[in-house]
């Protein structure tokens, strides 16, 4: 037997588990003039083609990313406790194409879920948050996987991981397909999704699920808008 003090030396030598991500594109980020992009991507509705300034991120690399992802949850979620079950639940309405996209390729059983939470007006966040649509189903004792599609700030995760702490799962992890990291507040510095797909620059994203006043959320791709 280890005896307490075993055991207090046991967990001090266990290191931290530190949050997966993909890629980090901000050291080697071109963004593509109008041009460029219109040539590489003619499947671009025209009304949004001048409201394009570049592709960040293509097709392809968003399948990359979500693979490479999902295999590390796929791993990770082996060692979770015997709980009730695992739940899904998608951030709406930004995460619902990264999830559908994702959920596919999770290989253990689990219930999807939904929450919304406003927090944006246009491009800036208020910084006031607040329950749009809550969780369905219970998640006491549960083990639950919050989809996001970005964190920027960090306050609306911040409040989504109390949130959801707050009705008692067995564990809560967290995945994000991007991280917009240099517009952390100081206060939100240590939020952190568990699995990210892309850290990305400072600019204002759409595509891919995310919106701008409601539009853009069917383009395949996560575009730069101008400004």
């Amino acid at each position: 037997m280890f005896g307490w003090f075993g055991l207090v030396v046991l967990f001090m030598t266990i290191p931290a588990r530190e949050p997966y991500v993909f890629a980090d594109i901000r050291p080697t980020l071109a963004i593509l003039d109008t041009q460029n992009y219109l040539r590489q991507h003619d499947s671009v509705p025209e009304v949004y083609a001048s409201d394009i300034a570049g592709v960040l991120l293509s097709e392809g690399d968003i399948r990359n990313g979500i693979s490479a992802v999902s295999a590390r949850i796929n791993q990770d979620v082996r060692s979770l406790s015997k709980s009730a079950g695992v739940v899904l639940v998608t951030v709406l309405h930004g995460a619902m194409v990264f999830s559908s996209d994702l959920m596919r390729r999770l290989h253990f059983p689990f219930q999807t879920d939904s929450v919304a939470v406003s927090s944006y007006e246009g491009t800036e966040s208020t910084g006031s948050y607040q329950v749009k649509k809550e969780i369905g189903y219970s998640i006491l004792g549960k083990d639950v996987i919050v989809v996001e599609d970005i964190v920027d700030t960090g306050g609306t995760l911040d409040f989504l991981i109390r949130h959801i702490n707050a009705k008692n799962p067995a564990s809560l992890r967290t995945v994000a397909l991007l991280d917009k990291i240099d517009r952390r507040k100081p206060q939100f510095a240590h939020i952190k999704a568990d699995y990210t797909g892309f850290v990305i620059p400072d600019a204002f994203v759409i595509g891919y699920g995310l919106d701008y006043v409601g539009h853009y959320r069917g383009l395949p791709f996560v575009a730069v808008k101008k400004k």
